[in-house]
């Protein structure tokens, strides 16, 4: 009795005395090591369960390894010693794997192509596989009977699974074509209507997106419908340098005259303009005269209009820009302008754009022009007050 007693005191000495050793090692040697060579990599690590885990793993091998020796005159407790530690051992090594790919992740997600290559669907995949096949390890293990047989058996449930998980098998396939497509990365801003997703993409998971809305609500949207319907990605207007502005002014076509010599007299900028034109000073190839080579009014504001394009600071040169027209309908004659801002974000572009538009009306009645507005009471005069 003292000898069996004195036998597995022994075991639990050397099992216990090479978790903490190895613990101990870690902290003075290794760590210090990992944070001077690759500090990025050091925190991950540290707040993880990887060194508790490696300990743990280093104990459980000692276990059986002094079992196996210590034990052996009493073979019953060997073999239940034996069985335990190897079932323990093939969780730990399935938990320190899994922990392992988490670290990793987090490392990775931490690099600019992380927002191009997202890997946390993948690595979800990853880890549950492991867990799977471990969780089968320990029971072939607990049953005693080979290990192919919980490998045939796994085949097996797979073959079962990928009917009852259809959505997320499709998700995870649609989620690796998003990444190697460079459909969708973390942080583009993309509308899906269909969802009522319209914000920034903060998680790209296996078999959802999770997106950030403009008012700060959180959408979910199945990664799948990424792939089989259609959505907007504004990146590539972002990466361009340009964000586009297509704003119409509608006109009233009775304001659109032949320059004549009166009309010239009464608007002075009309004059100018046309001096301008003559003189090279405006680019007006653009504007063409009738047959009795008299411009219009609405040509000279087009001129005008390409040249305060053609010098606004805010304005991508080397992008598409016009002023042109749009089919006339009851409404009035669309005087469109189109080109793309330097400020491509949000606010930035809408304060430019309204200040462009601010000018444009501003500008109208210079050339003789006038914009299209419904009648309001200061038009038509104030309906006449009675005395009470």
């Amino acid at each position: 009795m003292f000898d069996a007693l004195l036998r597995f005191g022994l075991v639990a000495i050397l099992t216990i005395g090479a978790y903490w050793l190895t613990r101990l090692l870690l902290a003075r040697f290794a760590l210090p090591l990992l944070r001077r060579s690759r500090p990025n990599w050091a925190t991950p690590v540290e707040r993880s369960r990887l060194p508790m885990l490696t300990a743990l793993l280093v104990a459980v091998i000692t276990l059986g390894l002094a079992a196996s020796i210590l034990t052996d005159a009493y073979p019953q407790i060997n073999n239940l010693v034996r069985i335990l530690d190897t079932a323990v051992g093939i969780g730990v090594i399935t938990l320190l794997l899994a922990t392992a790919a988490s670290v990793a992740l987090v490392i990775y997600e931490k690099l600019p192509l992380a927002k191009d290559v997202p890997l946390r669907g993948f690595v979800q995949l990853v880890q549950g596989g492991l867990y799977l096949i471990g969780a089968l390890m320990i029971v072939a293990v607990f049953l005693g009977v080979p290990a192919i047989y919980s490998f045939t058996a796994l085949a097996a449930i797979f073959a079962a699974l990928s009917f009852v998980f259809q959505d997320p098998i499709m998700g995870f396939v649609a989620g690796i074509q998003l990444a190697a497509n460079k459909m969708v990365a973390i942080g583009d801003w993309i509308e899906v209507p269909q969802y009522g997703a319209n914000g920034a993409v903060q998680e790209i998971l296996m078999s959802t997106v999770k997106v950030q809305n403009w008012d700060n609500t959180v959408t979910s949207v199945p990664t799948r419908s990424l792939i089989s319907e259609s959505f907007k990605n504004w990146r590539p207007m972002q990466v361009s340098g340009g964000r586009r502005m297509q704003r119409t002014v509608m006109l009233d076509v009775f304001s659109v005259r032949l320059l004549t010599p009166d009309l010239l007299a009464r608007y002075p900028v009309l004059a100018e303009t046309q001096r301008q034109i003559a003189a090279g000073d405006l680019d007006g190839s653009s504007l063409v005269a009738d047959a009795a080579g008299q411009p219009t009014n609405l040509g000279l504001y087009r001129v005008y209009l390409n040249d305060y394009l053609l010098r606004h600071p805010r304005v991508n040169q080397s992008m598409t820009r016009i002023v042109h027209q749009l089919d006339g309908s009851d409404e009035g004659l669309p005087l469109e302008i189109y080109c793309f801002l330097l400020d491509i974000g949000w606010a930035d572009f809408e304060m430019t754009a309204a200040s462009m538009i601010e000018h444009v009306y501003a500008t109208l009645p210079h050339f003789g022009l006038r914009p299209v507005q419904r009648p309001m009471s200061v038009d038509i005069g104030d309906p006449p007050h009675t005395a009470a």
